[in-house]
């Protein structure tokens, strides 16, 4: 799922700021994501396919916390790693080559950690 939607206000505000940095040079590809797209996604990831993936259920983007970014220079690009450099300005959490398109809210492991995984757990 890649709609803004399911994002926890907070992140919200701050992928906003992302992508008006970004615009329109990138793309969000994935928000909140269900344990059955987390589980499609680990299992290609597995298979030598797509970005790392996290074990569904452990993932942070079931909090509504995490996004993927990605701009169109590609994952590995300079562009990636500057648009993650600024995110780790803003304060956010960036793991930087070995994830580069994974953009995190500071407190999403914190929330990860107490269980909070569902889209809407804020409310």
């Amino acid at each position: 799922m890649n709609s803004l939607e399911y994002l926890h206000p907070d992140m919200k505000r701050a992928v906003r700021e992302i992508l008006q940095a970004a615009a329109p040079r990138g793309t969000v590809t994935s928000t909140f994501r269900s344990v059955a797209e987390q589980a499609r996604l680990r299992k290609a990831y597995e298979s030598g396919h797509g970005y790392p993936a996290e074990r569904p259920g452990v993932s942070t983007h079931h909090t509504g916390l995490s996004v993927d970014f990605v701009v169109p220079q590609g994952a590995n690009s300079p562009e990636q790693r500057a648009l993650g450099e600024y995110w780790k300005s803003l304060g956010g959490h960036w793991p930087g080559p070995r994830d580069p398109v994974h953009f995190q809210h500071p407190e999403a492991g914190a929330a990860l950690a107490a269980g909070l995984v569902r889209p809407r757990w804020w409310l």
